[in-house]
């Protein structure tokens, strides 16, 4: 089935008589955000409704660095002949085009400017793709003996993956990543819009959309990169029997940061703005299976071991924030352990992303993930995952096998997004050392698996041992969700008191309702609401539940 969220073809005729010299681009460092029409006062002026929405649930605080740049400052570069091609409002930078740096460091609101043009004369590797794929499964024993037919999902070639996390167990409790939104950092989606595989994420509408930060093209592009495609399968992919993801009932935003062609400095800015992005439409993980390092076409952008300390490249800086937004970074370790470079990237060396290590199928390190510990002595990778042959749906039907922590990335990510569905009340920290507490090797941390690899079935059973904290299943349900007039909230046991509040994306109550010995309980008159996010509430007198829902 072939789905677009776009479908354009432009066809141009080019005559050309002479070849001209690309611009360059620029990265331009503001001093401050002066003159802006904005305050931190109107976050609404500024900020989506879905922002607001997670900073008003997880008790974050509006800041500085949510101020867009300043707009009088973009006119001032655009007057002085240059395109300004993005606004990275957390760095306080731009990226712009022209033929020379002169002018614009001589203007007063500019710290420093930095050439950081694509070079396609230099090329270079990508160490995070240098995964091998064959179509044929690797050896790997099986984690356990489950038996296969007492789950709910038919996991068929993925089922290892799934296992070693006991996934399964998490899945068969009915947490698979509904209500949850995760956005997928990468290369290009390649054949997304037509494989099987994500027939259902298209049909249940859970592709939300796109954005191309590197150029124009069609990330579905049969021409680009299928990185991002591979990715997203490990997750979200569904043909029962073949392969099931750690998420596959999760909402996705599919963003390209990455040019899979080469390695320059301005992909660590747009990685920034995709992440910036993805706090904009309410991503409550990003799963990024990209890095930086030492590989850069122009050398005098080259990290050093030294840089990988949590808070020097822009990359990395960049996830801290995303991670202080409440968001929850989920990064590959890198696939440089063999190597002459064999430490983590960037930005796995956050200290707020969880950076993912790989394992074969029966648990064991493999040699090409990368080592830690960060520069400054901290346990990373944090935890691991299956990365080496690695089940993934192919662009040609089926599956076929993959390795490299490009994939036990968002196979860990999928966990998460299916574990926090079970306890949204938790912030992205608790959950990152909720999971670290629950790895294999948590008890003597290593610089090659971290915490090892984490068992989300054991965490249902710890998830909610505090009142404020969501219980295991079943628990409370919220529907229709999008909702048009009326919501509905159930519990398969009646309770002794069910209260419910509805707060907007300001944080403010617009409805409520409180009824004893029921389980079931209704909102209605909610038609004349405007359409956007909003919180439910919900309490008993032992728990407290909190859902996400949509106003369409």
């Amino acid at each position: 089935m072939k789905r677009r969220i776009s479908l354009l073809l432009v066809l141009t005729a080019l005559f050309i008589t002479g070849v001209a010299q690309p611009p360059v681009k620029y990265l331009v460092k503001l001093s401050d955000k002066q003159n802006s029409k904005y305050s931190l006062q109107d976050p609404g002026a500024f900020l989506s409704e879905q922002a607001v929405a997670r900073r008003q649930q997880s008790n974050i605080s509006i800041d500085y660095r949510d101020l867009p740049v300043s707009g009088q400052y973009v006119e001032a570069v655009r007057n002085i002949g240059y395109r300004v091609t993005h606004r990275i409002k957390w760095l306080n930078t731009l990226i712009v085009e022209g033929e020379s740096p002169e002018p614009l460091a001589d203007l007063p609101f500019v710290s420093w400017v930095k050439e950081a043009s694509h070079h396609p004369d230099r090329q270079t590797s990508k160490p995070f793709f240098e995964e091998e794929s064959t179509g044929t499964p690797p050896a790997a024993r099986e984690w356990s003996s489950t038996n296969r037919d007492d789950n709910i999902y038919d996991y068929g070639e993925a089922f290892n993956q799934i296992e070693m996390l006991n996934g399964h167990m998490v899945h068969n409790a009915g947490y698979d990543g509904q209500g949850m939104t995760i956005a997928v950092l990468d290369a290009g989606f390649r054949k997304v819009d037509q494989m099987e595989a994500f027939d259902s994420l298209w049909i249940n509408e859970q592709i939300l959309g796109t954005r191309n930060y590197v150029n124009e093209e069609d990330i579905f592009n049969p021409a680009i990169s299928s990185h991002g495609t591979s990715v997203l399968s490990t997750m979200g992919g569904y043909l029962p029997g073949e392969i099931v993801g750690t998420a596959p009932k999760a909402s996705f935003w599919l963003v390209r940061t990455e040019d899979a062609s080469d390695e320059y400095l301005l992909e660590e800015y747009y990685w920034v703005d995709g992440a910036e992005f993805a706090d904009s439409v309410g991503a409550d993980v990003i799963n990024s299976s990209l890095g930086y390092t030492n590989g850069f076409n122009n050398p005098d952008n080259n990290h050093t071991y030294e840089d990988m300390d949590g808070n020097t490249t822009p990359v990395t800086i960049g996830a801290d924030i995303a991670a202080s937004k409440g968001i929850l970074v989920v990064n590959s370790a890198g696939n440089s352990g063999s190597g002459s470079w064999f430490y983590i990237g960037a930005p796995a060396d956050g200290d707020s992303v969880m950076a993912v290590g790989a394992v074969d199928g029966g648990g064991n390190y493999v040699s090409f993930s990368s080592k830690g510990p960060s520069y400054d002595g901290r346990i990373k990778p944090n935890v691991a995952a299956k990365g080496s042959g690695a089940t993934v749906a192919s662009e040609w039907g089926g599956v076929t096998y993959a390795s490299g922590t490009s994939f036990s990335s968002p196979i860990m990510a999928g966990m998460v997004a299916s574990i926090w569905q079970a306890n949204p009340s938790l912030g992205n920290m608790e959950l990152i050392t909720l999971i670290q507490e629950h790895g294999n090797q948590a008890s003597e941390p290593d610089s090659l698996l971290g915490y090892g690899i984490p068992d989300f079935g054991a965490m249902l059973d710890v998830i909610g041992t505090d009142d404020n904290i969501v219980q295991t299943a079943p628990s409370a349900r919220v529907w229709p969700n999008p909702f048009s007039g009326e919501l509905t909230v159930t519990f398969p046991a009646v309770q002794e008191m069910l209260s419910v509040k509805v707060y907007n994306a300001n944080g403010n109550i617009i409805a409520t309702s409180e009824q004893e010995q029921t389980a079931s309980l209704q909102l209605g008159h909610l038609n004349g609401l405007p359409a956007g996010v909003y919180i439910i509430h919900i309490r008993t007198p032992k728990q407290t539940f909190v859902r996400k829902v949509v106003k369409r």
